[in-house]
């Protein structure tokens, strides 16, 4: 009787043993890189950027710029804020419904100011917009995890 005790004893320990250790493993979420196929920077004119604020929220967009980055869209949310900031984002199915996110804010200089980004929660990198002069800005590749960090539960 005390072997058959001992026996049982034993197992419930390794159960419990086992179950404690599934219970500790961490989600080690591998993000992969969405935009591996394109260039670390896609340049963009202001007439590209203004276009897309033409079109209302619903419709089709078509996202192109420097003949490298193409991608058709819709315009999920196109909302003007007070009179000098205009917001809008555009779901792209081609890369796994990740949002380009595009601002348009008139400084007080009654210069346009534009910033955006095109990101994917899921994915490893992301890109920026940055301003290179009064008429070009470039799309710079990020790695995405720099601003969104996976968070382990």
């Amino acid at each position: 009787m005390k072997i058959l005790l001992l026996k049982i004893a034993c197992a419930l320990l390794f159960l419990f043993l086992t179950v404690a250790g599934f219970a500790q493993k961490t989600n080690n979420i591998v993000k992969q890189p969405l935009f591996s196929k394109f260039p670390s920077t896609i340049n963009c004119t202001v007439a590209e950027l203004s276009k897309f604020f033409a079109v209302a929220q619903g419709q089709s967009a078509n996202v192109s710029f420097d003949n490298t980055f193409k991608a058709n869209g819709v315009i999920a949310s196109n909302v003007v804020k007070y009179n000098n900031l205009h917001s809008l984002a555009i779901k792209l199915p081609e890369f796994n419904n990740a949002i380009f996110a595009l601002s348009k804010r008139i400084d007080e200089n009654n210069n346009v100011i534009y910033t955006g980004r095109i990101i994917n929660q899921l994915s490893a990198d992301a890109y920026e917009l940055k301003k290179i002069d009064d008429t070009k800005y470039q799309l710079i590749k990020i790695n995405l995890e720099t601003i969104l960090p996976t968070c382990d539960q």
